[in-house]
């Protein structure tokens, strides 16, 4: 049987919901990483993991304004790819 209207919209706001609570579960994780790193010197002291991460993603970003970067997940070692 179809979906009827409101089913349609539930659905629709039920799934933009779960999106929203999982940027915000992703965005808490990655709070609690920085907020772990120590304060030397007033600069955050990157472990190394994390300063392996950010090389990779800066090798991959272009410059552009929008600050977008497109990559491959077979880039990233085996050791960063389940330590989220």
């Amino acid at each position: 049987m179809p979906k009827s209207t409101y089913e349609k919209t539930l659905d629709k706001q039920m799934k933009e919901a779960k999106k929203q609570a999982e940027d915000a579960a992703r965005r808490n994780r990655a709070q609690s990483i920085i907020d772990g790193q120590p304060i030397k010197n007033g600069l955050r002291i990157l472990d190394g993991n994390a300063e392996q991460f950010l090389k990779i993603v800066l090798d991959l970003y272009d410059g552009s304004e929008n600050n977008y970067i497109q990559g491959d997940i077979h880039n990233i070692p085996e050791n960063l790819k389940d330590s989220y």
